[in-house]
Parts: C-alpha cells; structure tokens; sequence
C-alpha cells in the first residue's frame, strides 16, 4: 500500500476526494477533519474543521 499527498485548491478538499474515490477504483481518498464544539449565542454546536486545508490524501492498493 503507498500514501500520496495530493495539494488541492482550499476549500475543494471534499470534492477532490469524492472525485478521487469515484473515478480511480485503487485509491481511496481521505481528509482528515476534526469536530470541535463551539459556543455560539450561549448554545454549543459541533463544527466540522479540515486538519489541513488544501490537502487529500490518497491511499493506493495494488490490485493482485
């Protein structure tokens, strides 16, 4: 199994990904994200946050 770094435009992150997974069958693409809990309006909410924006990581399986 080889990583790759893939350097995409921030805030395409997703969609880069959703495209990587659809089109190539071997790699499976990630982004890492973190939920955080915020305090808006004197409520919590959950805020899903990239851990490092303008980056995919892919994972590429040798098929046998």
């Amino acid at each position: 199994m080889k990583a790759y770094c893939v350097f995409c435009k921030s805030g395409l992150e997703f969609s880069v990904a959703e495209n990587v997974n659809k089109v190539l069958d071997d790699f499976r693409a990630i982004v890492p994200t973190k939920v955080l809990l915020e305090k808006r309006r004197g409520k919590w909410e959950e805020k899903t946050s990239i851990l490092l924006p303008g980056y995919v990581f892919s994972l590429w399986r040798k098929r046998a």
